[in-house]
């Protein structure tokens, strides 16, 4: 009896809770479902919402496992890097303020570092603590880097001698195969300074969607690492770059090392 009255006045309550062939139930009509459709007996039946594992929720778990695991550190990368360009603002109206280290890491590689500051004491403090086990500052390591125009353009569609065609064609010097801070392929199209913006221009009437477009120091000679120098060579750019006075890091590591 105490489980019909409980019953009567759900009905009461939650009129319209219920529904069975596409309507809403009338206050009066009562739907037993299979039990395997139901989690509670009814006169257990709690305002909760129940726990239930499906293909859904498996989703929603993995996606915010991404978003743990993969956008939070590019966001932190994000948010460094914004942070440099409000330091090359601030810094824009101050010339000499610009510092280049030239630096021998893991295995002889060679690393230029660019950095601006407005406290040259302390960034060179911190670099020379950066390189206390694995590096050191060594002059004549620009000699072998040389300032170059790189057009960046996405590479998904285009095959390894398709870009070369399309390199000879724009007028550039070569082409490398990369990846982006998204791991997505990209091709970045060499050329000579002052002729940056012929080759884009070029890029641009071949159909070619422009990523970005810059100077970079290029290295003369690559250098090929075993797998503990490289794991090294690497952490020590990573920390380097972490470094908030530092804006890029160049190597001459050889890529498929």
């Amino acid at each position: 009896m105490a489980g019909a009255a409980v019953l009567r006045s759900l009905r009461i309550l939650r009129p319209r809770t219920l529904a069975t062939s596409g309507r809403f139930l009338d206050p009066g009509e009562c739907v037993l479902f299979p039990a395997s459709c139901v989690l509670y007996p009814p006169w257990r039946s709690s305002p909760a919402r129940s726990l239930q594992v499906c293909s859904a929720l498996c989703a929603g778990h993995n996606k915010w496992s991404k978003v743990k695991h993969i956008k939070g550190p590019k966001d932190a990368a994000r948010c460094k890097m914004f942070m440099k360009f409000a330091l090359l603002i601030k810094l824009a109206s101050k010339p000499g303020s610009q510092l280049t280290y030239e630096v021998r890491g893991p295995g002889g590689c060679m690393l230029l570092i660019e950095a601006l500051t407005d406290n040259r004491t302390g960034t060179n403090h911190e670099i020379k603590r950066l390189l206390q086990r694995t590096g050191m500052i060594s002059d004549g390591v620009r000699h072998n880097f040389i300032r170059k125009g790189v057009v960046v353009v996405p590479g998904q569609n285009v095959s390894t001698d398709g870009a070369l065609e399309l390199a000879i064609e724009a007028g550039a010097e070569d082409v490398q195969e990369s990846e982006d801070e998204e791991e997505q392929p990209i091709l970045k199209f060499i050329c000579d300074m002052v002729e940056t913006s012929k080759v884009r221009a070029s890029l641009e009437k071949l159909g070619l969607e422009i990523a970005s477009v810059g100077l970079e120091f290029v290295p003369r000679i690559s250098l090929s690492l075993s797998e503990d120098q490289l794991e090294a060579a690497l952490m020590l750019v990573e920390a380097l770059s972490d470094c908030p006075d530092v804006i890029q890091v160049w190597d001459n590591i050889q890529a498929d090392s």
